[in-house]
């Protein structure tokens, strides 16, 4: 009879890499381990963070056109508040590689422009869109959120864990209301803390291994900034399990990807492992419900 053993999803990652059967064992879920203080990554310049290698396994993670978790099954959910048609203008902030941008354009023939701090990210997002043929439906651009202006105003703003990086969020939030329109739609989700001290070990660690820096807010400071900015909130809702779920669904299916594949360069395997760890530590700060992820839903000032 096979042995029991408990082996949480990144030690079985580890593994199979190293060439261990695991055939003959029976995982039960655990909670992720707290990564060791030693398993760090450097903080980059944004525009280094990203290479053609990085993207490939990002989109092997998490599906053609994305880099983060929820792709295009969970996006038409997301979305759903927005009621779009092909008469709507929206835009998309931290738009990465496009995936979503292109399917909001795909499924209501609407107007949707993605923008992404990461220049690495917006290029090769553009060419993506380039590639379906909705390089004027759906285009890409890099854009500056610390510095954030909008030239016109649109129907609908949608953006996903893109704005707990920025350290400006008041000028990010006055973007918002100036380039919303009367009773427009604002749609985002983002990591949060459950107190703005936040200090619990797994969050410290998350918040000094991250490779750019994190400047989360709590729901509550979300909340009062929206309402200063006369956005009648429709929608404040917990998702953290549901975000968690989908890193570790997406992880173990990938696995399966890459061990399928002949076994890969050192570089190839560094930048994996760095994602693995990436991923940890977010879901290791998650578990102990000090940072969440919440999604927020409202309507620009009339």
């Amino acid at each position: 009879m096979a042995p029991q053993i408990n082996l949480d999803w990144k030690t079985r990652f580890y593994a199979w890499w190293e060439g261990y059967d695991l055939s003959g064992l029976r995982r039960i879920n655990r909670k992720a381990p707290v990564p060791k203080q030693e398993d760090t990554l450097p903080t980059r310049a944004v525009s280094e963070l990203w290479s053609a290698t990085r993207i490939e396994i990002a989109e092997i993670v998490w599906g053609e056109g994305f880099h983060t978790p929820g792709g295009e099954e969970h996006i038409p959910t997301l979305i759903k508040p927005f009621g779009l048609d092909e008469t709507m203008s929206v835009l998309e902030l931290g738009a990465g590689l496009g995936g979503a941008t292109r399917l909001m354009a795909r499924v209501s023939n609407a107007w949707v422009s993605g923008l992404e701090e990461d220049p690495v990210l917006a290029e090769a997002g553009m060419q993506r869109s380039v590639k379906y043929g909705l390089d004027r439906r759906a285009p890409i651009k890099q854009a500056d959120f610390e510095n954030l202006e909008l030239d016109k105003r649109y129907d609908a703003i949608f953006s996903k864990e893109a704005f707990f990086t920025v350290r400006r969020k008041d000028q990010l939030f006055e973007a918002l209301q100036h380039g919303i329109k009367p009773r427009g739609q604002l749609l985002f989700t983002d990591y949060v803390l459950k107190h703005s001290a936040g200090t619990g070990k797994a969050v410290t660690r998350w918040r000094e291994n991250e490779e750019r820096e994190v400047h989360p807010w709590t729901v509550t400071q979300v909340v009062d900034r929206l309402r200063r900015g006369r956005f009648d909130i429709r929608i404040t809702e917990d998702i953290t399990a549901l975000h968690r779920s989908q890193i570790v669904n997406a992880w173990e299916k990938a696995m399966a990807v890459f061990a399928s594949k002949p076994k890969a360069d050192a570089e190839t395997q560094r930048i994996i492992m760095n994602e693995v760890e990436l991923w940890m530590r977010r879901v290791a700060a998650l578990d102990t419900g000090d940072l969440r992820v919440f999604r927020f839903f409202a309507l620009g000032p009339a």
